[in-house]
């Protein structure tokens, strides 16, 4: 028994690591085509790493910068920032997968969790790109879960899970609803364990302290934040939230004008959930912690001002999304029910292959952006210059680029403003034109500088650009 079971944590191991692997060929930053601006940023902050600065996302007040603080020390190594990100965003995610794993007793329902975790629904894409807080805020979820269920002893358990949830709402503030279910779901285990425990009650609580004065700390002097500082939606963007959302569900159960393996996916997972009704397993804790920690996620959003900003998109609903296949493969572990196994395996794969299905039959592409590949052909036009361009088309030439220094625009959000001046150092600057302006003039005020067109206007597809000249 002992032989089969370590053969079986061998197998198990070995397939997520292959998974981990083929994965990052498709969503490693190395190599995945959708790098924009927002993945650029986070190079650029680990090839820069300031702890006074940078412990947000810049500009920001919040998005804590777990992935780019650690690939700093990659880069301190000599790793390229790009390579240092796309390592330390699958170090994580595989991390992930070796702590959720061990919540699941059947080979197929661990199998299941590589292909969910490693290779993401195309609408919640960003579960496994540096972008968004969901690859650290899941890492110290599961540390908080594996901690729990840990045989460690109290003095030291609850203190290190009062640690890691600081660290977890450091990353993303919708952390707080899975301490508060945490605590609801196994409120009369935490009360006999805690309460009765004098010194892990202080030890907590000084823990708790000393996280949320440097949490606070660390927001006040974070550089930015703008609207992203108001957090409560009004009520008419609570409204229009909980619309955006049926539509959104409306518009997965339509084939029509649809992603052909989300129309399939979401069916199956109807079929799964009224399997589930039907046979009325009752859910074990964890399963019904999830299943509670989607549906809150949920509502997080809809009361949330941010997402009103950015009007709803469907990322925001990937911690709901992942909690809730969770919650499925807790379920389908405890059965034997082929109503619930067979949805579920079907359910993962074709999850799974909605990501492969837009990276491989969709561009990619958003109106007045680069795309990776225009990218690489201008850095190709020059050794050494500045970058003059909208918000997304400047940090990722930046980041792709050891010898290119990029800057927004002026009338652009400016994340990263100290690299505005060494712009205007080079000896010439590249202006795009897309995104920025009408034409490409003569001269050209940016930034306290005028520039002097030195090249023709030139043309890469359905960009436009030159290269200027600082003059004053």
């Amino acid at each position: 028994m002992f032989l089969s079971l370590s053969r079986n944590h061998i197998v198990v191991f070995i397939a997520g690591l292959l998974a981990a692997c083929i994965s990052f060929m498709w969503y490693g930053l190395v190599y995945y085509k959708g790098f924009n601006s927002d993945m650029a940023i986070h190079v650029l902050m680990a090839e820069d790493f300031q702890f006074s600065r940078d412990l947000y996302f810049r500009g920001q007040s919040r998005l804590g910068s777990l992935i780019p603080m650690l690939a700093s020390l990659l880069v301190a190594l000599g790793i390229n920032a790009v390579w240092a990100v796309s390592i330390i965003t699958y170090t994580l995610m595989f991390g992930n997968f070796v702590m959720l794993q061990t919540f699941l007793k059947k080979t197929w329902t661990k199998l299941a969790l590589a292909v969910t975790l490693f290779f993401p629904n195309w609408a919640f894409i960003e579960q496994i790109l540096p972008a968004h807080p969901y690859v650290s805020h899941l890492f110290f979820l599961s540390i908080l879960l594996v901690l729990f269920h840990s045989q460690l002893k109290n003095d030291y358990k609850y203190p290190l899970m009062v640690l890691s949830s600081v660290f977890m709402i450091w990353t993303s503030e919708m952390a707080l609803i899975n301490i508060i279910i945490l605590i609801i779901v196994w409120f009369n285990e935490l009360r006999k364990e805690v309460l009765s425990n004098h010194k892990v009650v202080l030890w907590s609580f000084i823990t708790l302290i000393l996280g949320s004065i440097t949490i606070l700390w660390v927001k006040l002097s974070a550089t930015g934040g703008g609207d992203y500082n108001h957090f409560l939606a009004s009520k008419t963007e609570f409204f229009e939230a909980v619309k955006n959302f049926k539509n959104q569900l409306l518009s997965a159960v339509s084939y029509g004008g649809n992603k052909p393996p989300v129309f399939w996916l979401t069916w199956l997972l109807v079929v799964l959930t009224g399997s589930l009704l039907v046979i009325r397993r009752k859910p074990v804790k964890l399963a019904w912690y999830f299943i509670l920690c989607s549906l809150a996620s949920v509502g997080m959003v809809w009361v949330s001002h941010w997402a009103s900003l950015n009007y709803y998109p469907h990322r925001y609903y990937t911690p709901a999304y992942l909690q809730f296949i969770f919650f499925l493969l807790l379920m389908a572990d405890v059965s034997r029910n082929w109503f619930i196994i067979i949805p579920t395996v079907l359910s993962c794969i074709i999850s799974s292959y909605s990501g492969y299905y837009l990276i491989n039959h969709f561009s990619l592409e958003v109106d007045d952006r680069l795309n990776r590949i225009e990218m690489n052909e201008l850095i190709d036009k020059g050794k050494t210059f500045g970058v003059l361009a909208s918000y997304w088309n400047s940090y990722p030439i930046d980041a792709l680029s050891e010898n290119i220094v990029a800057t927004p625009d002026e009338y652009s959000y400016n994340r990263i403003p100290e690299r505005t001046g060494r712009v205007f150092e080079q000896d010439s600057v590249l202006v795009i034109r897309n995104g920025f302006l009408e034409t490409l003039p003569d001269t050209l005020l940016q930034h306290g500088h005028k520039l002097l067109r030195i090249s023709d206007a030139r043309q890469l597809n359905e960009f436009d650009y030159a290269f200027y000249k600082v003059i004053e």
